[in-house]
Order: structure tokens, then C-alpha cells, then sequence
């Protein structure tokens, strides 16, 4: 964000200016550290920030800290915490806390400190600490932050020296006052409409979840299924085997071999196949034909292993890894689609987890266990019926899915939009007319930074002088 178009109320200042205290943090001893000279206390991690609002406290460490660095180190309201250890590629260091109030979760002392993962910044007492850590929390998001960043991308650091440095936008006090009011009110607006967009998501899959229900039960189309008997997967199953072992060949031709990478949420997924030579016996044994069904037969979540997929034609030759088991359906009695309805929910998927056998931190299925599935098989007709009734009602649902999570994308740029235009003075541009007299004279901003540079210089430790012998 450029800083050369500010109000010309504002002024400009460095970061460091603004500090009152900076240190960095103190993992402490062990609690069963016996000495008199230290005391309990917990500590607040870095790990603790992504969901600090929820969260906070929840995990913090009881240490044993001495009771004179407990003294300095001891967290009070108003100070901001930053990250300065961890983050990845995807998330980079210098996230910010303000500590509104000393009230934290499960923790009952008022002795709480920081870990070395972060440093503990007291802003001065002239400036509005709030405001400050409003534009840390809005600088962290702008790309700049990565050029007070060093490390590799699985353990960053923030270069604390260079980012005391940062300008940070000097607004009256009053003004900041007011930046701060209004952003408290608008983002809070923000956070009420992301949390009701949040649980959307999870209502739709309640209700997805709900439809196939009543699919298998016959209720989606007003019958009754639980007079019909159960059969055994294995009775509608034309034929069925393992995938393809090898990863490379000698001779044939180039066919793409099917792997889980090539699918994302059952759906096919492209760009990204990978292809060897099959001779023309092997592609006899391994090629998928349109409606046939891939199991997942070994995986290392549980939520994924036993999953059925159901391959469409591709309008050319495609084989499997042996990653996943092939079903061929007696599609005179059984439709594909109606399966993966009775296989991936209900007490048909509860039947597939409860089969998986767990070893080396893989859960694996075979054939028998897939066989093994009882259903009721309804005539063909109320099955097309249902699957027609089905995708309808998903195809609205996952509509209203795309909605929101279009919307959520939006909003989650909002809050970064509001704070650009609090920090360049516009959201308060009306507020500055109507109030010349708070920020401007000795309630300026230049006033301003001329009284913390004073509180500055008062609060330097006086140098003792040397007696002449």
C-alpha cells in the first residue's frame, strides 16, 4: 500500500517509533522445576494464532518462569503479539494478536507470557495500540510481507529488525479513534455474515446426505422398499478384478492408466494423466468400459478407502492402477448410479469402513469384503426414477453451493478492502470535515509524534556519570 496519498492531516512514522517495550519470548522450565526464585505461569504459542478468537488459551503451555522476568514479561491490554517463527508456503509470518482483555480460556492465573515464537510489542501510550495492530493485521495480508520474511517455505522468520522499520500511517489520535470505532462495527458486521455463509456448506451436505436416505428407502418417490429382501453384491456383479502393478512398460501401445489423482471428490478430474505401453492382452484385462465402477482399494484416510467411482466413457482407452478395484454391473438388475447412492452412505459405507483392515497407516479393501455388501435392489424403473429425482435435487444444491462459496470469496476480500481504505483516510473522509478542530493544532498528527518522541526520551534510563577519581 503506498503511503503517498494520505490525508494531509496524516504523517508518517516508523514502527519502532510507536514501541513502548519489545521482547521476544521465554519457553520458562519444566513444571517440575523446583526452585523459589520462579513461579508458575502459561504460556501463549504461535500455533494458537490462526484461531485465536475461538481458541485462545485453549492450548497455552504451564511453565515455570523466573518471578523476575515474570514481571517484564507478563502480558497486559493493549499489547500485540506478533508471530515472528513457522508459517509455510501458504502462510506466511507476521500475523498479529491485540490483547483486548486478560481473559483466557481454561486458564485461571493472570500470569501469561508469550513463547519464543513471537515478540510481545507494547505500543506507547499515546497512540491508539488498536489502531496500530488494525494496520499490522491489514499489512500482513498485502504482498509486501514477504520482503521481511526469510527461510525456507516449510519455517519462515520475520526479520524483526527490518520490520520495525515498516512506515506505518500516523492518523490524528482522535481520528484514530474513530478509524477504530467504525471498524469494530463494520468488521464485526463482516465476521456475522461469514460465520452464516460457513455453515451453509454443512447444511447442504446434511441435506444431500438426507435425499439419499430417502433414495434407497423408496421414499424420494413414494414407495416402500423395506418389503424387499436383501441380496449380496456379489449376485449383480458381472465381473470384477484388481488394477494394473506395473508402472512402466516394454512394449504396446501408450494408454492412460487411471490413478486416484486423476479423480477429486469422485469426479474426474484432467490434465494431469500419465500413460505407459500395455500390450494388447493386458488392455483386455484393464480396460475400463463406460459404467463400470472403481473401488478405492487402498488409501490412507478412512474417508476415502472403500469409496466407489463411477467411470464414464472417455472416447478412448483407458486401464486402472492397482489402487483401485473394477466392478462390472449387471446393469438388467442394478444401475451403477443407484449403487454409488447405497456404497458411499448409510449403512452401506459404514458396512465398507467397518471391512477396511489397517496396516502401515494404510486401510485396505478386497473383493470379498466388496461382495460382501447386502442391498435392497428395487425394480429398474423406480431406480432411473430415483436417480432423476436425485440429481435434480443435487443439481440445485450444489448450485447454491457454488453461490456461496463464490460469496465467501468475496467477503473474505471485503474485510482486507475495508481496512485499505480506513488506512488511506477515505472511511473517515466525512468525519474529517465535520471535525477540524480534533486534528488539526495540538491534536495533530505532526503534534502527535512530536509528544511520543518526548514520552520517548523520558523514558530513556538515565546514564550514570563517571566520578572523577
Amino acid at each position: 500500500m503506498s503511503l503517498d496519498n494520505l490525508p494531509v492531516e496524516w504523517s508518517v512514522t516508523g514502527l519502532e517509533s510507536l514501541s513502548e517495550f519489545i521482547i521476544g519470548g521465554d519457553w520458562g522450565k519444566d513444571l517440575s522445576f523446583a526452585d523459589e526464585s520462579y513461579i508458575d505461569a502459561f504460556c501463549i504459542r504461535g500455533s494458537e494464532f490462526k484461531n485465536w478468537k475461538t481458541d485462545k488459551g485453549k492450548t497455552a503451555v504451564p511453565r515455570k518462569l523466573k518471578i523476575s522476568s515474570l514481571n517484564t514479561r507478563r502480558l497486559k491490554v493493549g499489547d500485540i503479539l506478533v508471530e515472528i517463527s513457522g508459517g509455510g508456503p501458504d502462510q506466511p509470518v507476521g500475523r498479529t494478536v491485540y490483547i483486548e482483555e486478560l481473559v483466557f480460556n481454561n486458564l485461571d492465573s493472570e500470569d501469561i507470557v508469550c513463547t519464543n515464537f513471537l515478540r510481545l510489542f507494547r505500543p506507547i501510550s499515546s497512540i491508539n495500540a488498536k489502531y496500530l495492530n488494525f494496520y499490522l493485521s491489514f499489512f500482513y495480508k498485502t504482498p509486501e510481507i514477504v520482503n521481511y520474511q526469510s527461510g525456507s517455505n516449510n519455517l519462515r522468520n520475520l526479520q524483526f529488525k527490518d520490520y520495525l522499520k515498516l512506515e506505518i500511517p500516523m492518523a490524528p489520535l482522535a481520528e484514530q479513534q474513530e478509524i477504530v470505532r467504525q471498524l469494530d462495527m463494520m468488521l464485526a458486521q463482516v465476521e456475522q455474515i461469514k460465520a452464516r455463509l460457513d455453515v451453509i456448506p454443512a447444511i447442504l451436505k446434511k441435506f444431500r446426505q438426507s435425499v439419499l436416505a430417502d433414495a434407497v428407502s423408496g421414499k424420494l418417490i413414494n414407495q416402500d422398499f423395506s418389503s424387499l429382501g436383501f441380496l449380496k453384491l456379489e449376485s449383480l456383479i458381472l465381473d470384477s478384478g484388481n488394477g494394473l502393478s506395473k508402472r512402466k512398460g516394454d512394449s504396446g501401445n501408450e494408454v492412460t492408466v487411471l490413478r486416484l489423482a486423476d479423480f477429486k471428490d469422485a469426479q474426474r478430474v484432467f490434465g494431469n494423466e500419465r500413460s505407459i505401453l500395455l500390450t494388447e492382452k493386458e488392455l483386455l484385462k484393464y480396460k475400463l468400459l463406460q459404467n463400470d465402477i472403481l473401488v478405492v482399494r487402498v488409501n490412507g484416510s478412512v474417508d476415502i478407502a472403500g469409496k466407489f467411482i463411477l467411470h464414464k466413457d472417455n472416447e478412448k482407452d483407458e486401464a486402472y492402477c492397482d489402487h483401485f478395484i473394477r466392478l462390472r454391473i449387471d446393469q438388467q438388475k442394478l444401475l451403477p448410479e443407484y449403487l454409488l447412492y447405497i456404497a458411499n452412505e448409510g449403512s452401506g459405507r459404514d458396512y465398507l469402513v467397518n471391512s477396511l483392515s489397517t496396516s502401515a497407516g494404510q486401510n485396505t479393501i478386497n473383493q470379498a469384503s466388496i461382495k460382501g455388501l447386502q442391498l435392497r435392489v428395487p425394480e429398474i424403473k423406480y431406480q432411473d426414477m430415483i436417480i432423476q429425482t436425485v440429481e435434480k435435487l443435487f443439481k440445485h444444491s450444489f448450485k447454491i453451493e457454488e453461490t456461496v462459496l463464490s460469496a465467501q470469496k468475496r467477503v473474505n476480500l471485503l474485510t482486507q478492502s475495508i481496512l485499505a481504505k480506513a488506512f488511506s483516510g477515505e472511511l473517515t473522509a466525512e468525519w474529517r470535515e465535520q471535525h477540524q478542530d480534533l486534528i488539526t493544532g495540538v491534536n495533530s498528527a505532526e503534534a502527535l509524534l512530536a509528544k511520543i518522541q518526548e514520552e520517548r526520551e523520558a523514558s530513556k534510563p538515565v546514564k550514570k556519570v563517571k566520578k572523577v577519581k
